[in-house]
């Protein structure tokens, strides 16, 4: 009776062991799985955060990038009033005709009706006096403008940022539109006519 017993008591040590394990595998199969789902938890998170501190940076810097770009096209506009021939040139088609003065001292007084004969072709610098300062300050406005569409060509400058400060000047100058388009022309400053043509009152105007 002895061996049968004790054979009993070996498939019931067998059994409980051999569920034992089961359990055990069944065990360490759900921890697995459950640091898996964490730790696919955090990695989502981490990678979530990390995205959102990129989308963070890149809008920092495409911020950065724009302010940048609104400063270069405020310097370089306002290097057109800085420079006194450019600034005369607008200076004239808004009206103004006193305080002109050459880089010699000669003081002048100037109206469009100067400006009108001064610029068509041809002409010759053999006149001298006060039509030599018109082309002067023009050729400074249009190389200004020239530069200014380059860059807004280039996508260096926005032209919503220049928009507002030239509008003004523009439209003035578009009562006289086919005079300073063909003396543009005529300097080769063909990138001034294309900034020009940006502004509605300058396209529409029929020459």
């Amino acid at each position: 009776m002895i061996p049968i017993f004790a054979a009993a008591v070996t498939d019931n040590v067998e059994h409980y062991s051999f569920v034992a394990t089961i359990f055990g595998v069944i065990w360490a199969a759900v921890w697995a799985v459950k640091q898996w789902r964490e730790e696919t938890g955090r990695r989502r998170e981490d990678q979530a955060k990390e995205r959102e501190s990129k989308r963070t940076e890149v809008l920092q810097r495409e911020q950065e990038l724009r302010w940048k770009q609104a400063e270069l096209a405020r310097i370089m506009f306002d290097g057109i009033f800085d420079y006194d021939p450019s600034n005369d040139a607008w200076r004239m088609v808004d009206g103004e005709e006193e305080g002109y003065k050459n880089s010699r001292g000669n003081e002048y007084r100037i109206n469009m009706d100067l400006v009108r004969q001064a610029l068509p072709a041809p002409w010759s610098d053999e006149r001298g006096g006060p039509e030599v300062y018109v082309r002067w300050c023009f050729d400074a406005l249009f190389y200004s403008l020239e530069q200014i569409e380059h860059s807004v060509q280039l996508g260096i400058l926005r032209f919503e940022d220049l928009e507002a400060p030239a509008a003004y000047y523009v439209a003035l100058m578009t009562k006289d539109k086919k005079l300073f388009q063909d003396y543009a022309e005529l300097i080769r400053f063909r990138r001034a006519v294309q900034f020009m043509e940006r502004f509605p009152e300058w396209r529409d105007k029929k020459i």
